[in-house]
C-alpha cells in the first residue's frame, strides 16, 4: 500500500512539471529546434486537428493565464489525476486493438474465392454421399435395369445384323435354280455361287454343298491369302468346266478365289476331301432329321418352290475342328421338287465372339453371354474372371425357364438378366451381367460428376466475372484516389501519397492531353474553315435525327496517292498547310459548281468525296456540272503538285492523283446536330462503281461511268477505255461496266459557254471580296485566270 501511494505521489510530481514545459516546448516561438519542413508542419497540424482538446490542456491553458508563483503552488485537479492513473490502461488497450485493422487485409478476393471453392466442394461431396446413402441401391438397380434394356437392344440388333446376310445368301441359293431353270446338281454352278456368296456375307467361314450321291463341294475362307473352292473330280468323261481333269489323282480339284469372288480356273490342284461320307455330317442330317426322310427316299411333303432352312446348335466343324454354328438349306429339283442335296453355311464362334466384343465400349461394366437352347456358349463379351467367382450363375442358367421371356435378379455382387431371343429358326439365350460396385462407380462418374462439374464451372464463371470486374474497376478506383489526393495537396497531407506512381500517371495524363491538343491543331489545319462551317451549318430539327434518303445524284472522288513520302520530307506542319491549300481550292471548285463536299477520308490515302443534286438543293444537269468540277479539280491538283515539287525540291517523289465520276441512285444518311459534328455516309451501287473506277484509273486521269458519258458526251471530249465484268452490290446481278476517259471541253457546246460564264462570274465575285492590291497574290484569283487562259477565253495581260 505504501509503495502504491508513493508511485501515485511520484506521478503527481511529474504531472506538475511536464504539462506546462511540454506545452511551452511545442508552441514557444523561441524554441531552438525549428521545423524541418513544411510537410512535417502540415502533418502535425493535420494530426492535431483531428484530436479533441483534453482536460489537461485546458487546465494548462488556465494556469498559463495565472502568475508564475500561483502556478507553482497550484494543486493538480481531479481530471489530471484520473488521466495519469488510467494512462497505462489506455496504452495497453491501444496496443491490444492495434492489430485489429489487419483483419481487413484478410478479406481479399483470393481468400473469398478459396472459401467459396471449399464450400462448393463440401456441398457437392456431401450431396453425393447423402444421395448414395439414402437411395443409392434403388437408384443403381433402376439404372442397371435401364442399362440392361439398352444392352439387350444392342445385342439383339447385332445378332440380327450378324444373321441377316445368311438369309440373303440362302435365298440366293434357292432362287437361282428356280429362276434360270439350271441343273441344281451341277457342282461347277455351286462353286461359282459360293464364290459370289463370299462377297455378300464376309462373316461366313466355310460353305458346303452335298448331293444325294455323297459328292460334296466346299468353299474355305482363309485369313492369309486367297480363299479356295474344291469341286469333285469327274475324270476325262466329264463335261463340266471345273470338274474336268485328264486324270483324277485325288477326289477333288482345288481352285483359288479372289476377294472379288472370281475363281482362277487356269490354276488347279488335286486334293483329297477329308469327309468320306457326307450324309453322316450333322449339317446334312439337320435337314433330313427335321423333315423325317432319308436321302434314298424322295418324298418331301413341302410345297414346290418353298425354301426351307434351319440353324444348328454349337457343333464341331468337320473342316478345322473349331466350334461353329451352321445354317442348312434344302435343295430340290425346280420341276418336280425331288430331293437333290443340302447346302450349308458355317459361322465360326470366334468371329461371333469378336463381333460381340467390339459391340459395346470397353469401359462398359456389362458382361454378355449368348447361349443356344442346349446352353452351349454361342458368343460372349465378358471378363471370365468375374464369372468364375460365381458358380451359382451357371446353375441358374441351366434351369428350365422356357416359359419366361426375361429373368433378372442379384447373385452375389452381380445383377443379371436372362432373355430369350427367337430369331431365324433358332432360340438363343442372352445373359447380361453387371458388377454392382463397378456400375455404381460408373454411374457416379458419369451422372453425379457431371452435375458437380456443372456447378463448379458455373461457380468458376462467376469468380472469373468478379475478377474481370475487379481488374477493370481497380485502375479507375486507383486513379480516382490519386486525383483526390491531388486535390488535397493544397490543403492537407494527412492522406498518404505515393509520389512516384502518382506523378507518373499525371505525366501520362499530361502527354495524352498534349497529344489530343496536337490532334485538334492538325485537324484545324487539315480541314478548311468553310468545310467545317458547312458541316455544322444545318440548324434544322431534322439534323438531330437519323434520316436516310435515296435519290439520283452525281459523285466525284479525288484520290491523292503517295503524299506520305512528302510528309517525311517537309514535316507535319508544312504538310498540313499544303493539304489545306489543296482542299480549300478543291472544295471551292465543288461549291462553285453547285456541289458540296460531304466527306474527307484519310483511310488508305487521302480521298475527297463531292456530291451533286441533293434533295435540299436540287441541281439541274448535275452530271454536266460534276464533270466540269472534275476537270477543274484535275487542273488544280496538277498545278499544286508541280508547285510543291519546285518549291521543296522533291522532284524524285511520284505524287499523283485519280479522279472518278459516276451518277445513279445513292443512299445518303447523316447523323449528328449543330452541337456535334455531322457525319455523312453514302452507299449503294454508284459508290461501289466509284471504287471499281479507282482501281482501274491511271495516274492523273479522270474516268467516267457510262451513265455520265451518255449525258455529257456532246459537251466534253471523252475516249472509251475498257469494259470489265461487274457484280451489283445491291441486287447481286452480273453486268458490264464501261469506262471512259475525260479529256477537255468541246468548244462548240453549251457547257463550254456556261463554264466560261461561270468562271467570269467567279472572278468578278472574287474581285469584290478582296482588296485590289491583293489580287496578284491571291491563289484563287490566279487559278481562275489560269483556267480561263487554258480554255482560250482569257489572257493574263488583260
Amino acid at each position: 500500500m505504501t509503495n502504491y501511494l508513493g508511485r501515485i505521489g511520484k506521478l503527481f510530481g511529474q504531472n506538475l512539471k511536464n504539462p506546462s514545459t511540454t506545452h511551452m516546448q511545442q508552441h514557444s516561438p523561441s524554441d531552438d529546434h525549428p521545423f524541418h519542413s513544411l510537410v512535417q508542419h502540415n502533418r502535425s497540424q493535420a494530426e492535431a486537428s483531428y484530436q479533441l482538446p483534453s482536460s489537461s490542456s485546458l487546465s494548462d491553458t488556465k494556469e498559463k493565464n495565472k502568475p508564475y508563483h500561483q502556478r507553482h503552488k497550484a494543486y493538480p485537479d481531479c481530471n489530471c489525476l484520473m488521466k495519469t492513473v488510467l494512462s497505462p490502461v489506455k496504452n495497453y488497450a491501444s496496443r491490444a486493438c492495434h492489430p485489429l485493422p489487419r483483419i481487413s487485409s484478410l478479406v481479399t478476393i483470393m481468400n473469398v474465392l478459396v472459401v467459396f471453392f471449399l464450400l462448393q466442394f463440401f456441398i457437392s461431396v456431401g450431396t453425393v454421399f447423402i444421395v448414395l446413402s439414402s437411395e443409392g441401391t434403388l437408384i443403381t438397380i433402376n439404372a442397371e435395369e435401364s442399362a440392361h434394356g439398352q444392352a439387350y437392344e444392342k445385342v439383339l440388333n447385332a445378332l440380327t445384323q450378324f444373321m441377316s446376310p445368311s438369309e440373303a445368301v440362302t435365298t440366293t441359293f434357292h432362287n437361282h435354280f428356280l429362276a434360270f431353270g439350271l441343273d441344281s446338281t451341277c457342282h461347277t454352278t455351286w462353286a461359282r455361287l459360293m464364290a459370289v456368296a463370299r462377297v455378300l456375307d464376309s462373316q461366313i467361314t466355310n460353305m458346303y454343298f452335298a448331293d444325294k450321291l455323297n459328292r460334296v463341294s466346299v468353299f474355305e475362307k482363309r485369313k492369309q491369302g486367297n480363299s479356295v473352292v474344291m469341286v469333285p473330280c469327274y475324270g476325262p468323261n466329264a463335261t463340266l468346266t471345273l470338274s474336268y481333269a485328264p486324270t483324277c489323282r485325288s477326289s477333288h480339284l482345288m481352285y483359288k478365289v479372289t476377294d472379288e469372288g472370281i475363281i482362277i480356273s487356269s490354276e488347279s490342284q488335286h486334293k483329297d476331301f477329308y469327309l468320306k461320307n457326307v450324309t453322316n455330317a450333322e449339317w446334312f442330317q439337320l435337314i433330313t432329321k427335321s423333315l423325317n426322310f432319308s436321302s434314298s427316299t424322295h418324298e418331301i411333303h413341302l410345297p414346290l418352290g418353298q425354301k426351307y432352312s434351319i440353324w444348328s446348335n454349337i457343333i464341331q466343324s468337320p473342316n478345322n475342328g473349331n466350334l461353329s454354328t451352321f445354317v442348312s438349306l434344302l435343295i430340290r429339283e425346280p420341276k418336280n421338287g425331288a430331293f437333290v442335296g443340302v447346302a450349308a453355311l458355317e459361322y465360326g464362334l470366334a468371329d461371333l465372339n469378336e463381333y460381340l466384343t467390339n459391340l459395346l465400349p470397353k469401359e462398359t461394366p456389362h458382361s454378355i453371354i449368348v447361349l443356344d437352347d442346349k446352353n452351349h456358349i454361342w458368343g460372349a463379351c465378358l471378363k471370365l474372371s468375374n464369372i468364375m467367382q460365381e458358380e451359382e450363375l451357371y446353375i441358374a442358367s441351366q434351369g428350365k425357364v422356357t416359359q419366361l421371356h426375361t429373368r433378372k435378379g442379384m447373385i452375389g455382387f452381380y445383377y443379371y438378366s436372362i432373355s430369350f431371343v427367337p430369331t431365324n429358326n433358332i432360340v438363343v439365350k442372352l445373359i447380361i451381367l453387371t458388377e454392382h460396385v463397378q456400375f455404381l462407380i460408373s454411374s457416379v462418374n458419369t451422372r453425379v460428376t457431371t452435375w458437380v462439374m456443372l456447378i463448379l464451372i458455373l461457380s468458376l464463371s462467376v469468380v472469373l466475372l468478379l475478377i474481370v470486374l475487379k481488374t477493370i474497376t481497380h485502375p479507375l478506383q486507383r486513379l480516382g484516389k490519386k486525383m483526390t489526393n491531388i486535390l488535397r495537396l493544397d490543403r492537407t497531407r494527412s492522406v498518404g501519397v505515393e509520389a512516384t506512381s502518382l506523378f507518373r500517371d499525371v505525366k501520362q495524363m499530361e502527354l495524352s492531353v498534349e497529344t489530343f491538343r496536337k490532334a485538334l491543331l492538325y485537324f484545324s489545319l487539315f480541314i478548311p474553315d468553310h468545310v467545317v462551317k458547312y458541316f455544322l451549318g444545318n440548324n434544322d430539327s431534322e439534323s438531330e435525327l437519323l434520316t436516310v434518303k435515296r435519290q439520283v445524284m452525281s459523285i466525284v472522288v479525288l484520290d491523292l496517292n503517295d503524299f506520305t513520302e512528302l510528309q517525311k520530307i517537309v514535316g507535319n506542319v508544312t504538310f498540313s498547310q499544303i493539304l489545306s491549300k489543296i482542299l480549300t481550292e478543291v472544295t471551292s471548285s465543288v461549291q462553285y459548281n453547285e456541289g458540296f463536299v460531304f466527306e474527307v477520308s484519310v483511310k488508305n490515302g487521302l480521298k475527297i468525296y463531292g456530291l451533286w443534286n441533293d434533295a435540299t438543293a436540287p441541281v439541274e444537269n448535275h452530271e454536266t456540272k460534276a464533270t466540269a468540277a472534275a476537270l477543274e479539280i484535275k487542273e488544280i491538283v496538277e498545278n499544286k503538285i508541280e508547285m510543291v515539287k519546285k518549291e521543296y525540291h522533291c522532284s524524285n517523289i511520284n505524287l499523283f492523283f485519280k479522279v472518278v465520276l459516276a451518277s445513279g441512285l445513292i443512299d445518303l444518311g447523316f447523323t449528328g446536330s449543330t452541337i456535334s459534328r455531322i457525319c455523312f455516309s453514302c452507299f449503294g451501287d454508284t459508290v461501289a462503281v466509284c471504287e471499281v473506277l479507282l482501281e482501274h484509273c491511271g495516274q492523273n486521269e479522270v474516268l467516267l461511268c457510262e451513265n455520265v458519258y451518255q449525258k455529257v458526251s456532246n459537251m466534253f471530249l471523252c475516249f472509251y477505255k475498257q469494259t470489265i465484268p461487274y457484280r451489283s452490290t445491291v441486287q447481286g446481278e452480273r453486268c458490264e461496266l464501261r469506262m471512259y476517259m475525260l479529256r477537255k471541253y468541246l468548244k462548240d457546246s453549251n457547257a463550254y459557254e456556261q463554264h466560261i460564264a461561270s468562271k467570269l462570274l467567279q472572278i468578278r465575285k472574287r474581285r469584290s471580296e478582296i482588296d485590289s492590291t491583293a489580287l496578284n497574290t491571291d491563289s484563287i484569283f490566279i487559278s481562275l485566270c489560269m483556267e480561263l487562259q487554258n480554255l482560250g477565253a482569257f489572257r493574263m495581260n488583260n
